[in-house]
């Protein structure tokens, strides 16, 4: 009995402080307060941010790309192709 007792104890604690947590969230009550003017400029610079980021992240991946495209191995791969194309149009 004192062990459930104690789990619940512990499982009350850990349910109060998910809710002071999510108290905090800016999503609490969002449907009636709405939204404010900092929840809007933060939530915009939060947006912005995150769209710099893959932005800067899609040309990194873009030069890396061109990177292989430049490689010695990527046109020695290029010239093999080339050449099985051309033995499939002799028919071998």
């Amino acid at each position: 009995m004192r062990a459930l007792l104690a789990e619940l104890k512990r499982a009350l604690f850990a349910l109060t402080d998910s809710l002071s947590e999510a108290r905090n969230e800016d999503a609490w009550d969002f449907a009636r307060a709405g939204a404010d003017a900092a929840m809007r400029l933060r939530v915009q610079r939060q947006l912005q941010g995150e769209l710099r980021m893959r932005i800067d992240r899609l040309a990194l991946l873009k030069q890396t790309i061109a990177g292989w495209e430049k490689s010695p191995f990527a046109n020695r791969a290029a010239g093999y192709s080339q050449r099985y194309d051309r033995a499939e149009a002799v028919g071998f």
